[in-house]
């Protein structure tokens, strides 16, 4: 029934303040009611009263026809007090300044929105240089080198799909797809080199997978016995000295990067 009426007033605030209204109300009304009682000389009436009346009011002040009176007067307070501040301020001998004030915080926010675009842009060059050097693939730990190489191959073009991603990846980290290939990746985060182990495990989950080629890629080398191991196979054991140098010189879905 009161709907409407609600749905049109200020939402914030409105309940608690036609409470205060219905408490300050209340507390009025009990100030009489013992004379209107004809107990004016009883004192512990006048408490009673007094703690009651503040409380029986803020309820009153919630159900109809007292709330449509609670919420009219918060209403017309509240639309007085948002209306003076406002003549007030334009009315203001320095309100001119005001203005020019915002202004200028608007042009220094927009100085240093672009002061972060361009530290930005600083930042993302600083760190494509860097991925451009074997010692920083070289300083990261496994997952993140797994992370990067993700997003080299998605740069250079290739199909990624980040199987490694959540844990147990089945012996494959990465999975791409160049020229019609399927290939699976398994990246090897190492200060040693490595040995024939590794290979020997990739070639399994290859015939496994029934994928057209393996890439097992290092940040170090790898002993004769892995490579003896890969030879005559479709596995391409790259170190990231490999990897980059191919990856920078043609686009590598076009054709792949050459066999070691």
């Amino acid at each position: 029934m009161f709907g409407g009426f609600a749905s049109s007033l200020p939402r914030e605030d409105t309940w608690g303040t036609v409470a205060i209204i219905g408490a300050v109300m209340g507390f009025l009304l009990s100030l009489f009611v013992p004379s209107w009682a004809g107990r004016s000389g009883d004192i512990g009436f006048w408490v009673c009263c007094l703690i009651a009346g503040p409380f029986v009011g803020s309820l009153l002040f919630f159900a109809p026809p007292f709330s449509i009176v609670g919420m009219t007067l918060e209403y017309a307070f509240r639309r007085i007090r948002h209306r003076q501040p406002q003549q007030l301020t334009r009315n203001h001998p320095r309100f001119p300044n005001y203005l020019r004030y915002q202004e200028a915080c608007r042009a220094h926010s927009e100085r240093l929105a672009e002061v972060s675009r361009v530290e930005r842009q600083k930042e993302m060059a600083r760190q494509q240089q860097l991925r451009q050097t074997v010692a920083w693939w070289k300083s990261l730990d496994g997952k993140s080198f797994e992370r990067e190489l993700v997003g080299l191959f998605k740069n250079r073009g290739f199909e990624v799909d980040w199987t490694g991603r959540y844990g147990w990846d089945g012996g494959v980290d990465i999975l791409l797809k160049a020229n019609g290939k399927n290939i699976i990746v398994q990246r090897k985060a190492h200060k040693d080199y490595i040995g024939p182990g590794p290979v020997r495990d990739l070639y399994g989950t290859l015939m496994h997978k029934k994928a057209d080629e393996a890439w097992l890629i290092t940040t170090s080398g790898f002993y004769g016995g892995a490579a003896s191991f890969a030879y005559g196979k479709p596995i391409r054991l790259l170190t990231i000295e490999n990897v980059l140098a191919e990856l920078g010189l043609e686009d590598p879905p076009a054709r792949g990067p050459h066999g070691t």
